[in-house]
C-alpha cells in the first residue's frame, strides 16, 4: 500500500476525514484566489458598472443608510427598498446589527463579503465531495469530482459584478439533502430555510430553488407508488409555498413605490441555447468545437457548459439506454436529472416565450424573470455529478480491460484541462490594489470631500446622468459619472438624484427624467423634493447634451480634479422655467411677423431647410399634438423618407419625433435611420436607437432626437421600425421634424381644453 493509499485508509474516523476533506476544498480555491484572500478589503472584483454598483449598494446600506429596510442612496428622493439593489440583503443588514455592538466591523465589510463568497466555493467542493460519498463513489473520484465541478461552475463567471449570484452552495445542498430520503422532515425546514435565504439574496436563486424543489417532489410522486398526494402536498408547501410567500408578503410590505415596471428587456435574449450550453465559451475549448460546428455569439447570461466529459456521456447514456433499456444510475439521481432537465427548457424559453408567448399574458409575472439562462445552473451541476458517477462506474466495473479504464481516466484529464482554462479565462491575474472607497487608495476623492461641506447640500446630480432600472426608461450617462458619483456619495454619505437599480418604479423614473428637459420645462421632479438645499453637481467624462452642458453653466465650481469636477447648483436655478420659458415666448413674439414665416412655421431663417410631418390628419384619441400615426409593432415599416438631391452636403440637420410610452412594452421597439449614398453605392445605419433610452420624457410621449450630416447631395433616407414582437402590438409616432440644426422653429398650436401651446422644436410648451 502506498503513503496516499495509507493516508486515505488510516482516515476511518468521520471527523478526521471531514477536517482533511475541508483541507482539500480549500486547497484549489486558496491556490487560484490567493492574492484575493491575502488582500480582501483592498481588492475590488469589479470597479466598473453593476461592479462598482453592488459593491456601492452594500457598503452604502451597511455605512450610511438610516433605515433597516430602505436604501436611501440612489433614485433621490424616492430611495429604493433594499431587496431590488442587489446588495446582499441577508449578509449586509447581519453586520449593520453587529456593527451595533463592534462598530469597527464596517471598516471591513468588503472582506467580509469576499471570503463569504470564497468560503461558499468551499463549501460547495465539500458538499459534491460528500454528494459522491452518497452514492457510493470512492474518495478519489469524489473529491476530484467536486474541485472539477466547481471550478467549471458557470457562477464563477458572476464573481466579477453580480456577487450575490456567485454563492454557489445553495445549489449543492439542496441536491445533498433531497438525496437524503431518510432524513425528509428535518431536511424538509432545512430546504425551507435555504430557499427563504436565497430569495432575499438574489431572486433569481430562490425561485430556480423553488422550481427545482418542486419538480423534484412532483416527479417523486408519479415515480413512487408509495409516495402520497398529502405527502406531495404538504412536501410542497413546507419547501415552496412557504418560503416565496414570506418573501413576497415581506417585499410586498415594505414597498411604498407604485407602478413597477413588467416589462423587463432582454426575455428572447438572455436565455440559454445549445451552443452555451453544449460547447465551450473559453479557448482552446472554444477553437475545438468550432472546428466542426458554426456558432457565433454566446450570450453571457446563457452560458453553462457542461463539459465535454459530461457531453461524451450524454451522448453514451443516450445510446445505452436506446439499445439496453436500461438506466445505469439509481432512480433518485435520475429524478433530479429529470427535474434539471425540465428547468434547462425553461432555460430555453420552453414554453412561454418560444412556442407560446402568449402564456405570458396569462402569466405576466414570468416577464419578471428574463435571465432565463440562470435556471440551467441546477442541469450543469446535476449533469456533472451523473458524469463523475459514471466514470467511476467504467472505470471500477472494467474487469482488467485497459482500454474500458483509460477512457474515465482520459475524460477526467480534458475535464481538469477545462476547469483550467475556464478559471485562466477568467482572468485572475487582472486583481490589484483598486478599492476606491478606501480613501488611502482613491486618494482623488480625498481633495474633493476636503472642498465639499456636505451638510450644505441635498442631493449629488451627476453629469452626464443616468437613470437606469425602469426598463421603459434608460438615460446611461457614463461610465465614469456612474463610478465617480457612487464614491463621492459613499464617502460623504450623500445620496444621489440618479439611479442604477432594478424594476424601478416606471412614475419615479419619468420624474427623475424630468430634469434633462430643455430649460423652459417645469421638472415634474421638484414637486417631490421638500429641501432646498443646493444640489453637489459631479461633472465627469462624458459626452453631456445641451440642457446637462447648461446647468453646469448655472452652477458655481467648487473643486476640479483629474476625472471630475464638483459644483454649487441652487435648487432655485435647477428648477427654475419661467424667466426662460418668458424668454422663450418674447423670442417667438419678435419673431412672429411675415418675414419669419415659413410653411405655417415661425423661423428664426427662412432660408434654412425644414420638414414636418404633423399627423394632424390621423387618429386623435392618443397624441403629442394634434394627430399621431399609429404602425404595428410586429411589422417592418418605413414611415418617413427624404429623397437624394433633397439634404445639402455638410450641413448638420436634425431630426426628432414622439412615441408614446405608456403601457407595457409601449417603448420597447427599434428605430432605424437608414443612409443610402448613391455615389458610394451602399447603405448602412446612420443612427439606431430603442424608444426606451430617450432622454426628454415629456408625460407619457418620449422624444427621440438625433443630428447627422450628409456625406454629398446623392444622399437618400428613410426612417423605419424592423418590427419587434413584444409587448402591445401597437405604436403611436407624432410630429416627426427635420430640419437644419441651427434653425429654430415655432408654431402657436389649437388651444386644447382651455390651455394654449407654443411649438418650439417640438416641444409643445403651455403659455397660459
Amino acid at each position: 500500500m502506498n503513503s496516499r493509499q495509507s493516508l486515505i485508509a488510516n482516515l476511518s474516523n468521520p471527523l478526521l476525514k471531514n477536517i482533511f476533506v475541508w483541507f482539500l476544498a480549500i486547497a484549489p480555491i486558496f491556490f487560484l484566489y490567493h492574492q484575493l484572500i491575502f488582500n480582501p478589503n483592498t481588492i475590488l472584483l469589479d470597479s466598473e458598472g453593476d461592479g462598482i454598483k453592488n459593491y456601492y449598494t452594500y457598503k452604502y446600506y451597511i455605512h450610511n443608510s438610516t433605515s433597516w429596510t430602505d436604501f436611501d442612496g440612489m433614485n433621490y428622493p424616492y430611495g429604493e427598498i433594499v431587496t431590488y439593489l442587489d446588495s446582499q440583503p441577508p449578509i449586509s443588514i447581519l453586520i449593520k446589527m453587529v456593527s451595533k455592538v463592534f462598530p469597527n466591523i464596517v471598516n471591513y465589510d468588503v472582506g467580509i463579503m469576499h471570503y463569504l463568497i470564497l468560503l461558499s466555493f468551499v463549501f460547495s467542493i465539500f458538499l459534491f465531495y460528500k454528494i459522491f460519498a452518497l452514492l457510493k463513489v470512492n474518495f478519489l473520484f469524489s473529491i476530484l469530482g467536486a474541485w472539477l465541478i466547481v471550478l467549471m461552475s458557470p457562477q464563477f463567471m458572476r464573481l466579477f459584478g453580480h456577487y450575490s449570484l456567485s454563492y454557489m452552495f445553495m445549489y449543492p445542498l439542496i441536491i445533498y439533502l433531497l438525496l437524503q430520503a431518510n432524513r425528509r422532515k428535518t431536511n424538509n425546514i432545512i430546504i425551507l430555510f435555504i430557499i427563504l435565504f436565497s430569495f432575499f439574496l438574489h431572486p433569481y436563486i430562490g425561485l430556480s430553488l423553488f422550481a427545482f424543489v418542486g419538480l423534484v417532489g412532483f416527479i417523486q410522486w408519479i415515480a413512487y407508488k408509495y409516495y402520497p398526494w398529502k405527502k406531495l402536498i404538504g412536501d410542497f408547501i413546507v419547501r415552496g409555498v412557504l418560503p416565496i410567500s414570506i418573501f413576497l408578503i415581506v417585499t410586498f410590505l415594505l414597498d411604498h413605490h407604485v407602478n413597477r415596471s413588467n416589462n423587463p428587456s432582454g426575455l428572447t435574449y438572455y436565455h440559454s441555447y445549445l451552443k452555451t450550453i453544449f460547447v465551450a465559451s473559453f479557448e482552446p475549448s472554444k477553437s475545438f468545437y468550432k472546428s466542426f460546428i458554426s456558432f457565433h455569439d454566446q450570450p453571457f447570461e446563457g452560458i453553462a457548459y457542461i463539459g465535454f466529459a459530461s457531453n461524451i456521456i450524454v451522448l453514451l447514456s443516450v445510446f445505452w439506454y436506446a439499445f439496453k433499456r436500461k438506466f445505469y444510475i439509481s432512480k433518485e439521481v435520475r429524478i433530479l436529472v429529470l427535474a434539471s432537465f425540465f428547468l434547462l427548457l425553461f432555460s430555453f424559453g420552453i414554453p412561454h416565450v418560444y412556442p407560446f408567448p402568449k402564456l405570458l399574458d396569462l402569466l405576466p409575472s414570468l416577464r419578471q424573470f428574463r435571465g432565463l439562462g440562470r435556471f440551467s445552473w441546477f442541469f450543469y451541476y446535476v449533469i456533472n455529478i451523473v458524469t463523475v458517477v459514471t466514470l467511476f462506474e467504467i472505470y471500477s466495473n472494467s474487469k482488467g480491460k485497459k482500454f474500458v479504464k483509460i477512457l474515465p481516466v482520459l475524460l477526467l484529464l480534458i475535464f481538469c484541462g477545462e476547469a483550467y482554462y475556464h478559471q485562466k479565462g477568467l482572468n485572475i491575474s487582472r486583481l490589484k490594489v483598486n478599492n476606491e472607497f478606501n480613501l488611502e487608495i482613491g486618494k482623488e476623492y480625498s481633495s474633493a470631500i476636503a472642498n465639499v461641506t456636505a451638510k450644505d447640500f441635498q442631493a449629488i446630480l451627476p453629469l452626464p446622468f443616468y437613470h437606469v432600472g425602469s426598463e421603459d426608461f434608460a438615460v446611461e450617462g457614463s461610465s465614469q459619472s456612474v463610478k465617480n458619483s457612487m464614491l463621492l456619495s459613499y464617502h460623504l454619505g450623500m445620496p444621489i438624484l440618479g439611479s442604477l437599480g432594478s424594476r424601478t418604479s416606471v412614475d419615479e423614473s419619468k420624474k427623475a427624467l424630468s430634469i434633462l428637459l430643455p430649460k423652459y420645462f417645469e421638472k415634474t421632479i421638484a414637486e417631490d423634493i421638500k429641501s432646498r438645499k443646493d444640489f453637489l453637481v459631479m461633472a465627469s467624462s462624458g459626452e453631456m447634451s445641451e440642457e446637462e452642458s447648461f446647468l453646469v453653466s448655472e452652477a458655481k465650481l467648487i473643486h476640479t480634479g483629474n476625472s471630475f469636477s464638483l459644483y454649487s447648483l441652487p435648487f432655485a436655478r435647477l428648477f427654475e422655467y419661467h424667466k426662460h420659458r418668458e424668454t422663450l415666448l418674447a423670442t417667438f413674439s419678435s419673431l412672429n411677423n411675415l418675414r419669419h414665416l415659413k410653411n405655417g412655421y415661425v423661423v428664426s431663417d427662412t432660408s434654412k431647410y425644414f420638414r414636418v410631418e404633423d399627423y394632424d390628419t390621423e387618429q386623435k384619441d392618443i397624441s403629442y399634438i394634434g394627430g399621431a400615426k399609429v404602425l404595428d409593432k410586429k411589422a417592418s415599416t418605413s414611415f418617413f423618407e427624404i429623397p437624394e438631391g433633397e439634404l445639402e452636403a455638410g450641413k448638420e440637420y436634425e431630426l426628432s419625433l414622439w412615441t408614446y410610452n405608456k403601457g407595457y412594452g409601449r417603448a420597447s421597439f427599434q428605430i432605424i435611420w437608414a443612409e443610402y449614398d448613391v455615389v458610394a453605392g451602399k447603405g448602412n445605419w446612420k443612427y439606431s436607437t430603442d424608444g426606451r433610452f430617450s432622454e426628454k420624457i415629456d408625460g407619457d410621449w418620449s422624444l427621440i432626437q438625433f443630428k447627422f450630416t450628409p456625406p454629398n447631395n446623392k444622399t437618400s433616407y428613410k426612417i423605419y421600425i424592423p418590427g419587434r414582437d413584444n409587448g402591445v402590438e401597437k405604436i403611436y409616432l407624432d410630429n416627426i421634424i427635420l430640419k437644419e440644426a441651427s434653425l429654430d422653429i415655432y408654431r402657436l398650436l389649437p388651444q386644447e381644453n382651455g390651455t394654449k401651446k407654443l411649438l418650439h422644436n417640438n416641444f409643445a410648451i403651455d403659455v397660459n
